[in-house]
């Protein structure tokens, strides 16, 4: 087990899912990176506010506008993408960035 992982050795038991250590480590990357961590539902709601309709943003990540929404609708956190269209989600997030307080497309 990695060290910084450690301080939750006794978070685990034996056939557990190494999913929940996986997320873990992620979260506690990004806290010690001062990164913060966005879900599926968050990343989608960028986008919007910058001016992306829901059409345009399912059609650049290859998935409908029905499954945009329904991840839009999700309370629970447990509708998302697959690993493939994640990858279209994060790369088409990565070029938006704030500026003074409205989100911006990078160029």
């Amino acid at each position: 087990m990695p060290r910084f992982l450690e301080p939750f050795a006794d978070c685990f038991h034996v056939g557990e899912d190494i999913r929940k250590l996986h997320y873990m480590a992620i979260d506690f990357l990004h806290y010690k990176a001062n990164i913060p961590v966005m879900n599926w539902k968050s990343k989608l709601t960028l986008l919007l506010d910058a001016g992306l309709t829901q059409s345009e943003i399912a059609m650049r990540i290859g998935v409908t506008q029905g499954a945009v929404s329904q991840v839009l609708r999700d309370d629970t956190g447990r509708r998302g993408f697959g690993y493939e269209t994640g990858k279209k989600l994060d790369a088409l997030c990565r070029k938006y960035r704030k500026t003074k307080g409205q989100p911006s497309l990078v160029a």
